[in-house]
C-alpha cells in the first residue's frame, strides 16, 4: 500500500481540473440523499465555479449537455455517466471509487467534457460517445482535444477474470490494457482509454497521465475494492474560465 497525499489541481490561463482524494470525498449517504455538502462549497471557491453540475451516474452511456441557460447548482439531478460544456465558471464532476475520470478539454472552440468510466462504461464505449457529443454540440475536432486521466484502478492491483476480456472483444487489439503475471490477469482502463483515443485521432502528446495513481494501493484515495462498502467517492472536476 503506498501511504501519500494526493490531491492535486491542474491550473492554466484557460481551466482549472481538481483531482481530489480521500480528504475531500462524498459519503455514500450524501450521495443517496443527495446532499450538496460544505466540501463541494469549498471546492467550488477552489476552482473558480460559480455553477456545480453532477449527474446520477449509472454505468451507462448517456450524458448531459449543459447549455448555462439554468444557473443552479445541480446535484444528482439528472442521470448520466458524462457532461459536457462551453459555458463558463462551470464546474462539471464525477464520483469515483476505482472507477476511471476522463476530463477532456478543447483548447479551439473552449469546450469541456467529463467522463465517469467504469469497465461496464469501458466495454460500451462512453468515452466515444462523449466525443462524438462534443464533436455534434461544439464544432470539437478530435486532433485539438486535450485528455486528463484521474485516479483509477490500475494494472498493478485490478484483477480479473478470463471471462472479463470477452466485454472487450468487439475493439480488437486491446491486448496491452490486460497485463498477465503469474497466471493473473489485471485490466488497465486507462491503457484501454488511450487506445481508443489514439483510434480516434488524438494526439499522444495530448494524453496525460500524471494524475493517474491506482486507486486500490493509494491509501490517500478512495477505492471501493479495497474498502467495500464504506468506500467514499472522490471528486473529479473542471471549470472552464
Amino acid at each position: 500500500m503506498k501511504d501519500c497525499y494526493f490531491m492535486a489541481i491542474h491550473l492554466t490561463e484557460k481551466i482549472t481540473i481538481y483531482f481530489g482524494d480521500a480528504s475531500q470525498s462524498l459519503a455514500t449517504n450524501d450521495i443517496a440523499q443527495k446532499n450538496m455538502t460544505p466540501v463541494l462549497q469549498v471546492i467550488a471557491q477552489q476552482v473558480g465555479a460559480e455553477q456545480m453540475i453532477f449527474v446520477q451516474q449509472n454505468h451507462g452511456v448517456q450524458g448531459v449537455v449543459i447549455t448555462g441557460k439554468d444557473s443552479r447548482d445541480q446535484f444528482l439531478e439528472q442521470s448520466g455517466d458524462f457532461i459536457i460544456t462551453n459555458k463558463k465558471k462551470y464546474g462539471i464532476g464525477v464520483l469515483t471509487a476505482d472507477c476511471l475520470p476522463i476530463v477532456i478539454y478543447d483548447p479551439v472552440t473552449h469546450s469541456a467534457g467529463i467522463v465517469h468510466a467504469g469497465w461496464k462504461g469501458c466495454a460500451a464505449n462512453i468515452f466515444a460517445i462523449a466525443i462524438e457529443s462534443m464533436l455534434k454540440e461544439f464544432a470539437t475536432r478530435t486532433h485539438d482535444l486535450q485528455i486528463y486521466f484521474g485516479p483509477a484502478a490500475g494494472d498493478c492491483c485490478y484483477q480479473v477474470s478470463l471471462d472479463f476480456i470477452d466485454n472487450f472483444k468487439q475493439y480488437g487489439d486491446i491486448q496491452a490494457a490486460f497485463i498477465k503475471k503469474n497466471s493473473k490477469i489485471f485490466f488497465n482502463s486507462t491503457i484501454f482509454t488511450s487506445i481508443i483515443a489514439r483510434n480516434l485521432g488524438i494526439k499522444a502528446k495530448n494524453i496525460y497521465t500524471t494524475y493517474n495513481v491506482c486507486t486500490i494501493c493509494t491509501t490517500s484515495l478512495c477505492s471501493y475494492r479495497r474498502e467495500k462498502e464504506k468506500a467514499r467517492r472522490q471528486i473529479t472536476l473542471i471549470s472552464l474560465h
